[in-house]
Protein backbone atom coordinates (compact mmCIF):
# COMPACT_ATOMS: atom_id res chain seq x y z
CA UNK A 1 0.00 0.00 0.00
CA UNK A 2 1.30 3.73 -0.77
CA UNK A 3 2.06 5.50 2.02
CA UNK A 4 0.13 8.60 2.83
CA UNK A 5 2.44 11.55 1.98
CA UNK A 6 2.84 9.74 -1.97
CA UNK A 7 -0.99 10.53 -2.57
CA UNK A 8 -1.34 13.44 -3.90
CA UNK A 9 -5.30 14.64 -4.46
CA UNK A 10 -6.22 16.59 -7.19
CA UNK A 11 -6.61 20.16 -6.20
CA UNK A 12 -8.98 22.42 -7.94
CA UNK A 13 -8.99 26.40 -7.48
CA UNK A 14 -10.69 27.56 -4.76
CA UNK A 15 -11.17 31.24 -3.40
CA UNK A 16 -8.48 32.15 -1.34
CA UNK A 17 -5.77 30.24 -2.99
CA UNK A 18 -2.53 31.31 -4.08
CA UNK A 19 -3.18 29.65 -7.26
CA UNK A 20 -3.97 30.86 -10.65
CA UNK A 21 -7.74 30.91 -11.97
CA UNK A 22 -7.99 27.92 -14.32
CA UNK A 23 -11.17 29.26 -16.70
CA UNK A 24 -13.12 25.86 -16.94
CA UNK A 25 -15.62 27.50 -19.34
CA UNK A 26 -16.76 25.53 -21.95
CA UNK A 27 -16.76 26.51 -25.28
CA UNK A 28 -19.59 27.52 -26.87
CA UNK A 29 -20.90 24.33 -28.57
CA UNK A 30 -22.38 24.48 -32.16
CA UNK A 31 -26.24 22.88 -32.98
CA UNK A 32 -24.83 19.65 -34.66
CA UNK A 33 -26.17 19.62 -38.55
CA UNK A 34 -29.47 17.00 -37.73
CA UNK A 35 -29.73 14.92 -41.15
CA UNK A 36 -33.23 14.26 -41.82
CA UNK A 37 -34.62 10.47 -40.20
CA UNK A 38 -34.64 8.67 -42.72
CA UNK A 39 -37.79 6.79 -42.80
CA UNK A 40 -38.62 3.03 -43.91
CA UNK A 41 -40.70 2.58 -46.38
CA UNK A 42 -43.70 0.84 -44.99
CA UNK A 43 -44.05 -2.21 -47.12
CA UNK A 44 -47.64 -3.85 -48.22
CA UNK A 45 -47.87 -6.45 -46.71
CA UNK A 46 -50.66 -9.05 -47.94
CA UNK A 47 -50.94 -12.50 -45.69
CA UNK A 48 -51.77 -15.26 -47.95
CA UNK A 49 -52.56 -18.64 -46.91
CA UNK A 50 -50.48 -20.88 -49.33
CA UNK A 51 -52.73 -23.30 -49.43
CA UNK A 52 -56.05 -21.30 -50.23
CA UNK A 53 -53.70 -19.64 -52.63
CA UNK A 54 -53.12 -23.02 -54.37
CA UNK A 55 -56.62 -24.27 -54.39
CA UNK A 56 -57.73 -21.33 -56.18
CA UNK A 57 -54.84 -22.01 -58.53
CA UNK A 58 -56.05 -25.89 -59.30
CA UNK A 59 -60.05 -24.45 -59.15
CA UNK A 60 -59.41 -21.99 -62.05
CA UNK A 61 -57.57 -24.31 -63.71
CA UNK A 62 -59.99 -26.91 -63.67
CA UNK A 63 -62.53 -24.31 -64.73
CA UNK A 64 -60.22 -23.67 -67.70
CA UNK A 65 -60.26 -27.36 -68.48
CA UNK A 66 -63.96 -28.00 -68.14
CA UNK A 67 -65.05 -25.07 -70.91
CA UNK A 68 -62.11 -26.67 -72.96
CA UNK A 69 -63.88 -30.40 -72.37
CA UNK A 70 -67.17 -29.11 -73.14
CA UNK A 71 -65.64 -27.20 -76.40
CA UNK A 72 -64.34 -30.31 -77.25
CA UNK A 73 -67.74 -32.16 -76.32
CA UNK A 74 -69.72 -29.99 -78.79
CA UNK A 75 -67.50 -30.43 -81.66
CA UNK A 76 -67.60 -33.99 -81.53
CA UNK A 77 -71.24 -34.45 -81.18
CA UNK A 78 -71.03 -32.36 -84.51
CA UNK A 79 -69.11 -34.62 -85.95
CA UNK A 80 -70.99 -37.74 -84.81
CA UNK A 81 -74.23 -36.06 -86.24
CA UNK A 82 -72.40 -35.61 -89.51
CA UNK A 83 -71.28 -39.02 -90.02
CA UNK A 84 -74.59 -40.26 -89.18
CA UNK A 85 -75.78 -38.01 -92.64
CA UNK A 86 -72.99 -39.70 -94.10
CA UNK A 87 -74.04 -43.02 -93.66
CA UNK A 88 -77.55 -42.71 -93.89
CA UNK A 89 -76.02 -41.10 -97.72
CA UNK A 90 -74.17 -44.23 -97.98
CA UNK A 91 -77.09 -46.67 -96.99
CA UNK A 92 -79.24 -44.98 -99.52
CA UNK A 93 -76.58 -45.58 -102.46
CA UNK A 94 -75.88 -48.87 -101.15
CA UNK A 95 -79.27 -49.89 -101.95
CA UNK A 96 -79.45 -47.87 -105.07
CA UNK A 97 -76.51 -49.18 -106.39
CA UNK A 98 -77.98 -52.71 -105.10
CA UNK A 99 -81.32 -52.16 -107.63
CA UNK A 100 -78.98 -51.44 -110.59
CA UNK A 101 -77.34 -54.67 -109.87
CA UNK A 102 -79.72 -56.70 -109.51
CA UNK A 103 -81.54 -55.45 -112.50
CA UNK A 104 -78.60 -56.04 -114.71
CA UNK A 105 -78.22 -59.63 -114.74
CA UNK A 106 -80.68 -62.27 -115.99
CA UNK A 107 -80.87 -65.43 -113.25
CA UNK A 108 -81.73 -67.48 -116.31
CA UNK A 109 -78.56 -66.65 -118.32
CA UNK A 110 -76.33 -67.29 -115.35
CA UNK A 111 -77.86 -70.72 -115.01
CA UNK A 112 -77.81 -71.67 -118.53
CA UNK A 113 -74.21 -70.82 -118.08
CA UNK A 114 -73.20 -72.49 -115.03
CA UNK A 115 -74.84 -75.73 -116.15
CA UNK A 116 -72.70 -75.47 -119.63
CA UNK A 117 -69.47 -74.90 -117.20
CA UNK A 118 -70.30 -78.76 -116.14
CA UNK A 119 -71.90 -77.34 -112.41
CA UNK A 120 -74.96 -79.16 -111.01
CA UNK A 121 -77.90 -77.46 -108.79
CA UNK A 122 -77.46 -78.02 -105.10
CA UNK A 123 -80.50 -80.76 -104.70
CA UNK A 124 -79.28 -83.20 -107.19
CA UNK A 125 -75.82 -83.30 -104.98
CA UNK A 126 -75.35 -86.42 -102.92
CA UNK A 127 -74.30 -85.27 -99.29
CA UNK A 128 -72.01 -87.05 -97.29
CA UNK A 129 -71.00 -86.61 -93.24
CA UNK A 130 -67.76 -87.64 -91.66
CA UNK A 131 -66.86 -87.71 -88.36
CA UNK A 132 -63.63 -87.46 -86.75
CA UNK A 133 -62.07 -87.86 -83.56
CA UNK A 134 -60.30 -85.05 -81.77
CA UNK A 135 -56.98 -86.61 -80.65
CA UNK A 136 -56.36 -86.32 -76.81
CA UNK A 137 -54.16 -83.76 -75.81
CA UNK A 138 -50.75 -84.55 -74.05
CA UNK A 139 -50.04 -82.74 -71.13
CA UNK A 140 -46.98 -80.76 -70.57
CA UNK A 141 -44.85 -81.53 -67.66
CA UNK A 142 -44.93 -79.25 -64.51
CA UNK A 143 -42.50 -77.18 -63.20
CA UNK A 144 -41.50 -79.85 -60.63
CA UNK A 145 -41.62 -82.74 -62.87
CA UNK A 146 -39.00 -80.81 -65.26
CA UNK A 147 -37.21 -79.98 -62.43
CA UNK A 148 -36.61 -83.54 -60.91
CA UNK A 149 -35.79 -85.10 -64.54
CA UNK A 150 -33.13 -82.44 -64.64
CA UNK A 151 -31.53 -83.56 -61.07
CA UNK A 152 -31.64 -86.81 -61.96
CA UNK A 153 -30.13 -86.12 -65.27
CA UNK A 154 -27.35 -84.65 -63.73
CA UNK A 155 -26.74 -87.10 -60.40
CA UNK A 156 -27.44 -90.08 -62.47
Amino acid sequence: MAKKSEIQYIRLYTDGSSACSVDFSTPEKKSKTRLPKVRKERKLLIRLDPVALCGILVASVMLVLMFVGSIQLIQSQREVEQMHAYVAQLQNKNAQLQMTYESGYNLETVEQMALALGLVPEAQVRHITVQTEEPEMVQEPTWWEKASTFLTGLFA
